[in-house]
């Protein structure tokens, strides 16, 4: 893994800064990381490819693709452990059957419709800088959720679906400006 360095090198404060010449563009390897092992409730695998983090809180949201809901399940900061597995707990379903807990089928109903998005492709998700939006993007949509307390769930308010050019059928990543005011929305490969 790498980052982009963003910022140039400081002076040492004795006087003007020598002009330095650099690449902003220059891949610095990242040596010295954590890894976060977490599993679904009860066991379950799901197909996942939209995982965000809350920048406010430190929560870590994961959305599964079904063919016909959206389950997202969230690992908060203060219980994540380092060592070992986490366990995910469910945070939201767009099943309407409160008595859910977020195994691959429905316990309870015959399944859940949910028109607005084909959630067994979503690929993508991401919490503005600010912590007050999140955007998840299918193939062909991309949703927004406004929360207007960073301390509630998102999901307490319905979805608005924002302007989307799909110009290469395989959009796949998405990120907000930094200054939460856009979206950007990246093709695979």
């Amino acid at each position: 893994a790498a980052v982009v360095r963003a910022a140039g090198r400081a002076g040492d404060g004795g006087g003007e800064a020598p002009a330095q010449s650099f690449d902003p563009w220059e891949l610095i390897p990242i040596t010295d990381f954590e890894v976060i092992h977490f599993k679904y409730p009860s066991g379950k695998t799901h197909n996942c490819e939209a995982l965000t983090i809350d920048p406010i809180t430190g929560d870590i949201f994961v959305a599964a693709k079904h063919s016909n809901r959206l389950d997202v399940y969230v690992l908060h900061y203060k219980d994540l452990k380092t060592k070992g597995v986490n366990e995910l707990k469910l945070h939201y379903s767009s099943c309407n059957d409160y008595g859910r807990t977020g195994t691959e089928e429905c316990e309870h109903c015959k399944g859940c419709v949910d028109s607005r998005a084909d959630y067994n492709t979503l690929v993508a998700a991401d919490i503005s800088p600010s912590g007050y939006g999140l955007i998840m993007s299918d193939y062909k949509q991309v949703f927004y959720w406004k929360r207007e307390f960073l301390n509630e769930s998102f999901f307490e308010y319905e979805a608005v679906q924002l302007p989307y050019m799909n110009r290469h059928g395989t959009e796949e990543a998405l990120a907000w400006s930094w200054d939460s005011k856009g979206y950007f929305v990246f093709p695979e490969g």
